[in-house]
């Protein structure tokens, strides 16, 4: 199973801020599918929707995931987007030719594909698959938004992009078997936000604190 996942993992591409997954032997793709993940999630789309983009890739599909980081200003968010999009595009179609564009989005993503679609008429979609979409508040459509993600994003000492790009690299280092360094361990413990005001971590979680003994490691 891991030399099956390594194989997989081995076939994404980072080119241009997208993640590439190419058709098995380099096939002429069915369509491209342009993939944007949820909330958070969408930080990741290459690990957090492996499974899901890899059989879409078996079944002949070009796939571009385009990362993105959560933000309430979702017109820059799009924009960003559009442009990593279009900076890869360009090579894409000298090799494959001509292929069909499908948006495909899950939650947030969804809501950002519909905003492409309506907002810039310039980047064409031959149709879009919105998974979980809804047009509710984000205070209706996300649990607890006002009492966890409200505090974990207006702090600007902890905030929850660093949150998740910290936990993103200890779950990309074990996914790769590996025991997640203490450096990255150590950011991560740093990022999460305290509830007690005035309390500094940094000055209690010392690199020493957090360290994996040799012992463990090795074993």
């Amino acid at each position: 199973r891991k030399a099956a996942a390594a194989s997989s993992t081995d076939r994404w591409e980072e080119l241009h801020g997208n993640f590439i997954l190419r058709p098995p032997s380099n096939a002429q793709p069915r369509a491209l599918i342009h993939f944007l993940g949820g909330a958070l999630l969408g930080a990741a789309p290459q690990l957090t929707y492996r499974y899901l983009l890899e059989r879409l890739s078996a079944r002949g599909y070009l796939i571009v995931a385009t990362p993105y980081q959560l933000s309430f200003d979702h017109l820059t968010t799009c924009d960003e987007i559009i442009g990593r999009f279009e900076r890869v595009a360009p090579d894409l179609a000298k090799q494959y030719g001509a292929v069909p564009v499908v948006g495909v989005g899950h939650s947030c993503g969804s809501l950002l594909h519909m905003l492409i679609t309506s907002l810039f008429p310039d980047t064409p979609r031959a149709a879009n698959a919105l998974i979980s979409y809804n047009n509710r508040g984000v205070g209706e459509a996300v649990p607890l938004f006002e009492e966890l993600i409200v505090p974990l994003f207006s702090d600007t000492d902890k905030n929850g992009s660093k949150l998740m790009k910290a936990a993103i690299e200890v779950a990309r280092e074990q996914y790769n078997g590996e025991v997640p360094s203490d450096e990255a361990i150590l950011k991560l413990l740093r990022s999460v936000p305290v509830p007690i005001p005035g309390l500094n971590l940094e000055s209690i979680l010392t690199p020493s604190l957090v360290a994996i003994p040799a012992p463990v490691r090795q074993s």
